[in-house]
Parts: structure tokens; sequence; C-alpha cells
């Protein structure tokens, strides 16, 4: 069920948004102890609040909220900081903590490509 919804949010499937977060959640039912759902979900959040298909706040309110879900599974999961630059950068508009949230995910897996792609437009704005 991750696979799924990942590949749909990796393919940018707005068509199937309700789908997408419908797989990670079932993901989690399945396994509540596996992060990379929870990480989908907040990708997932952020991106679809970012293009208006959520409401920001709601959006927010959601990554917000699998966040501090997943932050009590592994504090130290690298992926964490990428999800957390992504909300400072299409969410909030903060591109210094997205710069330095993208630096943490690095920091904790230096072959981070999502954080290397990410800290690219943070760097120049």
């Amino acid at each position: 069920m991750f696979m799924k919804g990942q590949y749909m949010l990796n393919n940018f499937d707005m068509q199937n948004h309700a789908h997408m977060i419908a797989c990670f959640e079932e993901a989690i039912a399945l396994e509540p102890s596996f992060n990379k759902p929870y990480v989908g979900l907040c990708g997932a959040y952020t991106w679809l609040s970012s293009i208006g298909v959520f409401n920001p706040l709601e959006g927010n309110a959601k990554v917000e909220e699998y966040l501090k879900k997943l932050l009590k599974i592994n504090p130290y999961t690298p992926e964490i900081y990428t999800v957390i630059a992504g909300k400072n950068y299409w969410i909030d508009w903060d591109m210094a903590s997205a710069l330095q949230n993208c630096n943490r995910a690095m920091e904790l897996r230096p072959n981070n490509a999502e954080a290397f792609v990410m800290k690219r437009p943070c760097r120049h704005r």
C-alpha cells in the first residue's frame, strides 16, 4: 500500500489524490511503526496544499499531525527533515528554515537526494 501511494505521489497524480492518501493510511494501519507512509502522507499533504487541492491551513495541520507521529517512531529519520523543509518551503514560504532542515537531513544521510534537490532553490531565493 505504501508503494502504491508513493507511486502516485512520485507521478504527481492529482486526480487520484484521495486514493493516494488512502493507500498511505492503509499502510499505517497495517504496520503503525513503519515510518515511510507517514513521510508519504506529509509529502502528499504538502504538495496538494501547495497546488490548491487542500487549503494550506488544513494541509499544514495534517503535516503537523503526521510529523508528530513520525517523530515518536524515530526522531533520527532523515526524511523527517526533508518533510519539514518541504513544509517550510511550500506552505510557510520560509526559505531559511527550509535550507536549515535540508542541511540537517543531509547530515543524517549525506546521499539524501531529495534534500539535495530541495536545497538548491532554497539557496537561490
